[in-house]
This record gives structure tokens, C-alpha cells and sequence, in this order.
């Protein structure tokens, strides 16, 4: 997510987010500029979404990644979003690359082309969006639950299990609240830690219920700002009882 300012007069002149594969070749842009007037552009490959840019020259751009599916988003203020057409399919993004030396996965930036930009910030992984409990970084006794809602991720391990999302950036007003998206099929209580599992915070403990079936679990949060790594740890003795799809801090 950024937040950019760019007077474009001319189809050369574009600015936002940049994303490309290792061998460069394969390019994903979420960018204000000019096209027969100002406008908002999300394209990959041969997809192209463009809207009207009614916010002017300075506007917030997001894009949100679950799996291979890309969504881009604008808005005026950082907090009312507008899609930006349809979402994408970017595994081509992802794929191996025939040149085992070359960068592996998904290089994201900022770019500007045809004037200079103002940006006033660059957000990796954005708290206050949905984010996809299999985009987790790092785990422990753990699988990934696939149905008709889409995936999920539940707990093999009677002792419990955890997964962590690096890097959740939350900024300099602390959420109200943490929303987690949940289907249980035991009672129990799972919790939130910030930094460490050990060393850390622990920030919410959340009890959940067998009779809800999927719903969103709430915690109310205070004096939680800055950038953390999330951990979400399952209760012992609770294997396959709980499946976690999303997590949301909420303004």
C-alpha cells in the first residue's frame, strides 16, 4: 500500500506499485496516471483494469494478495477503498524460473515514470486489511484446510500449533480491535501474541465455540502500534478443531 501524489498531463506519466518476477519479465502495476484523461490502471500481462481517477492528483493504491489472486484498490483517504475492476490470477508471478540463479518469487517496490512522484509512505503487509492465514510466514504443527470456502488453516498437533505473519504493519494509532475469521468445531480458546511466542506480547486470548460454525472472533486491543511479526497459537489438546482463515485489525 502507498500513498502518492502525481500531477499526470501526458501517457507517459504514471506512478504506484510495482511488482515482477525474477527474470523481470513477467510485471504486475497498480499506478495513477494519464489516459485520455486522469485515470487509475491495474495491469498484468494482458489483463488491464482502469477506472476514472476522481480523488485527484494525491491518492492511496493497495493491492492485496491471497494465494495467486491479486486485488488492487484506491482511495482518497486510506480508508474508504474502491476496486479497481476485477481481481487478477498471478501465478505467473510465482512460477519457477528457468535460470535457478536468478531471484525466486515476487520483488515488490514503488516506480515512477514520465515525471517525479511524491510518495508519502510504502506498506508491505497492511494490519488493517483481511489477511489470509495461509500467507503465514512461518509455523509449527499446522495444515492447510481446502473447501468450498477457499483455504484455511487448522492444527495437527494435540499440543497445540501456531503460525506467524512477518512484517504486519499496524501504524501510530493503535487498532480498536482484532478480527479473526473462524470456524470451530470444539470450545476452546486460542491466542494472539506480537514479536515472540515466549519474549513476546500477548495481546488477545479469544474463546470460540463449537454452535457458531464460520464467524469473526473479536478482541478489543489498546496501545498496539508499529510494525510486528503475528502470531496466532492454537490450544492444546484442540487438534483439527479450529480453522482460521483470516486476521484484521480494526480502526
Amino acid at each position: 500500500m502507498t500513498e502518492v501524489d502525481l500531477n499526470a498531463t501526458t501517457a507517459t506519466s504514471e506512478a504506484g506499485i510495482y511488482l515482477t518476477d525474477g527474470s523481470e519479465k513477467v510485471v504486475a502495476k497498480l499506478f495513477t496516471g494519464y489516459e485520455q484523461g486522469k485515470k487509475i490502471t491495474f495491469e498484468l500481462d494482458t489483463a488491464r483494469r482502469s477506472i476514472p481517477n476522481s480523488f485527484g492528483n494525491r491518492v492511496w493504491l493497495k493491492l492485496e494478495r491471497n494465494q495467486h489472486l491479486l486485488r488492487a484498490w484506491c482511495s482518497g483517504d486510506g480508508k474508504a477503498w474502491t476496486p479497481v475492476g476485477m481481481p487478477v490470477d498471478a501465478a505467473g508471478l510465482d512460477k519457477t524460473q528457468p535460470n535457478y540463479n536468478s531471484w525466486v518469487g515476487t520483488s515488490v517496490g514503488l516506480f515512477a515514470e514520465g515525471q517525479p512522484a511524491d510518495f508519502n509512505c510504502f506498506i508491505c503487509k497492511d494490519g488493517t486489511s483481511a489477511m489470509p492465514a495461509v500467507g503465514y510466514s512461518n509455523y509449527y504443527g499446522i495444515m492447510t484446510v481446502n473447501d468450498a470456502s477457499g483455504k484455511s488453516v487448522a492444527n495437527t498437533s494435540d499440543y497445540g500449533g501456531w503460525f506467524m505473519l512477518s512484517g504486519v504493519e499496524l501504524g501510530n494509532r493503535s487498532p480498536s480491535a482484532v478480527s479473526v475469521l473462524a470456524n470451530a468445531k470444539v470450545n476452546g480458546q486460542f491466542e494472539i501474541w506480537v514479536d515472540d511466542l515466549q519474549r513476546g506480547k500477548l495481546i488477545a486470548k479469544i474463546p470460540f465455540n463449537r454452535k457458531f460454525g464460520w464467524r469473526y472472533y473479536r478482541c478489543g486491543l489498546k496501545w498496539l502500534t508499529g510494525q510486528h511479526d503475528v502470531f496466532v497459537k492454537f490450544p492444546a489438546k484442540a487438534a483439527r478443531g479450529l480453522v482460521i482463515k483470516s486476521i484484521q485489525f480494526l480502526n
